[in-house]
């Protein structure tokens, strides 16, 4: 399965990713707007993003264990591909950009109205979280799979627009996302897969309606309160060896690289 998901191609520089996908990437040309559709008139939508806090690289396997930096979300992308291409499942997919900077270029995507639920591949562990736009049947159902509901604080689903239909965000088995040491436990990646297969294989036809539609997500309802090291907020992630909150990475982008130059001790993030 592992060699079957390319992970080689998915780690590869993001505009050769793009200039690949070229006929199938909207905004090209934009930073801000670009992202991939690839169209297959399918009723299921799977989403990922391309972006990485890190450069995306492979550093090995062992143990079976995946170590390299970029997991989050260039797994997802790899698994996308693979239930579409190699496990026959009939989805459209949809490829962002900006997520780990809380712009997702989902929210430049023209979201068609055929589809019955939306799946994102980005998520660590093992669980599932819907962000407030999801179906109660439909959390439900994937509960009785063995999947734990869980809160999370944003991804690209948080930004498409104009949709009727439930979204959840599935775990996908990668950890420390963020880091230098991030590892996916291959077990843990099949075994979502399966899962996935079976909530495809048992609900695919069936359309669960958006129940919810919150005005705005940030980084909270963790099960591991994280506080941030700079302002003391109790709503941080873990990212490049920090604890941080969304503000102060906010704050980060805006203004690096002098605004934390000297509290990460002239670390390029």
């Amino acid at each position: 399965m592992i060699n079957e998901l390319n992970l080689t191609y998915w780690f590869k520089n993001i505009n050769d990713i793009f200039m690949d996908y070229s006929q199938k990437s909207r905004f090209l040309d934009d930073l801000e707007k670009r992202h991939i559709f690839i169209n297959n008139g399918a009723n299921i939508l799977l989403v990922a993003h391309l972006d990485t806090v890190l450069k995306p690289e492979l550093i090995g396997a062992e143990n079976g264990e995946i170590y390299a930096t970029g997991l989050d979300d260039r797994l997802g992308c790899a698994i996308a591909d693979y239930l579409v291409t190699v496990k026959g499942v009939h989805a459209d997919i949809l490829l962002c950009d900006n997520e780990e900077t809380g712009r997702s270029t989902a929210q430049y995507f023209t979201c068609p109205d055929r589809y019955n639920w939306i799946c994102e591949l980005d998520r660590a562990g093992t669980d599932f979280v819907d962000y407030g736009i999801g179906n109660e049947l439909l959390n439900n159902k994937i509960e009785s799979l063995g999947l734990k509901y869980n809160y999370g604080a944003f991804s690209d689903i948080c930004s498409l627009r104009n949709i009727d239909c439930a979204c959840f965000n599935l775990g996908i088995g990668y950890y420390r996302a963020h880091s230098q040491d991030s590892y996916a436990k291959i077990p843990e990646i099949q075994l979502q897969i399966d899962r996935f297969m079976q909530i495809y294989d048992s609900l695919s036809d069936t359309k669960f309606d958006r129940e919810e539609t919150p005005e705005y997500f940030d980084f909270y309802n963790y099960d591991d309160v994280l506080t941030c090291e700079f302002c003391g907020n109790d709503c941080a992630e873990f990212v490049h060896g920090y604890n941080i909150c969304s503000n102060c990475f906010n704050m980060l982008l805006d203004n690096a690289p002098s605004y934390f130059y000297e509290r990460f001790e002239g670390e390029v993030l």
